[in-house]
């Protein structure tokens, strides 16, 4: 018996990453219609910024509380957010699609993202 428990567990699909946002995900992205160049995300309202453990744009901030992959492309985050109104959960699906932009599901809405240019080293 416990022989076919240790399979059971194994056969599972890692459906969990704990609580990071897998690197994929990583950068600032600016809501846009077309790439944006370095100079357009500089100090912009409409940029979004995500590594790990955070989730944060103009005026709100989250930490990352736990990730699942929705399917083989997207990921479901649940976040701990704050704004000047207070604190609120939220739960955002993150998919890069096929152009290589960042869609973000979250409140019945998507939302489209480009990755800014890297900051290059002077």
């Amino acid at each position: 018996m416990k022989i076919f428990v240790s399979i059971a567990i194994f056969a599972m699909p890692a459906m969990v990453w704990a609580s990071a946002i897998p690197k994929t995900y990583h950068g600032e992205w600016l809501e846009s219609e077309e790439p944006p160049q370095a100079q357009t995300c500089v100090d912009n309202d409409i940029s979004l910024k995500i590594n790990a453990k955070q989730y944060y744009g103009y005026e709100f901030s989250c930490s990352v509380k736990k990730v699942t992959a929705k399917n083989d492309k997207a990921i479901v985050v649940s976040l701990l957010c704050s704004n000047e109104m207070g604190d609120y959960k939220e739960t955002v699906i993150l998919n890069i699609n096929k152009k290589k932009q960042l869609e973000v599901v979250g409140q019945g809405q998507t939302a489209i993202y480009y990755a800014c240019p890297k900051k290059t080293k002077k």
